[in-house]
């Protein structure tokens, strides 16, 4: 049960991080859209300065 325990833990932890980095890219979208150029943000394989 204690390895089972420390699995968990450690599958939370991973979990945690994952939300962190999710909450930044949130953050840093929500600026954009405050700042007006939020335009084509997030898009896959865009190339610097096209839009």
């Amino acid at each position: 049960m204690d390895a089972h325990r420390a699995d968990v833990t450690a599958k939370l932890a991973e979990v945690q991080e994952n939300l962190k980095v999710i909450d930044h890219k949130i953050n840093v979208y929500r600026g954009r859209l405050a700042a007006g150029n939020a335009d084509g943000y997030g898009t896959p394989n865009r190339q610097a300065g096209a839009r």
